[in-house]
């Protein structure tokens, strides 16, 4: 009976530990979309000043969630997207808005493909 309670209760918090990593995702997700989505507005609207100061508060943002991102998902995601800041920041620097604009749509596609990945599917469980 014992062993009963405690696999019940492992198993108890392990589904309650995915369902808070998901949700957490979530909220990640949604904040660096929103981010990256004002840094694309500034550089359609050739604001390279505003764009720059829209990607300085999403490495502070992502500098604070990426280390534990890393608990939740593969790390290869995680350097994409450094390696992506890396480019957009020079992509900005020397306004070269076609290239810019490429690189925050990959960012955006990676933070997505964080989120689809950990999300509770029978797609991700097979």
């Amino acid at each position: 009976m014992k062993s009963s309670i405690a696999s019940i209760s492992i198993f108890v918090i392990m589904v309650l530990s995915m369902i808070f990593s998901v949700h957490y995702l979530k909220i990640i997700d949604s904040k660096l979309i929103y981010s990256s989505d004002q840094i694309e507005k500034s550089l359609e609207s050739n604001s390279f000043d505003k764009a720059g100061d829209f990607l300085k508060q999403f490495k502070i943002d992502w500098n604070k969630y990426s280390n534990k991102m890393t608990l939740f998902t593969n790390n290869n995601e995680i350097d994409d997207i450094n390696l992506e800041l890396s480019r957009l920041s020079q992509y900005i620097k020397f306004k070269n808005k076609e290239e810019s604009l490429a690189s925050i749509s990959s960012i955006r596609s990676i933070v997505k493909s964080i989120s689809d990945m950990e999300r509770l599917s029978v797609q991700n469980i097979f």
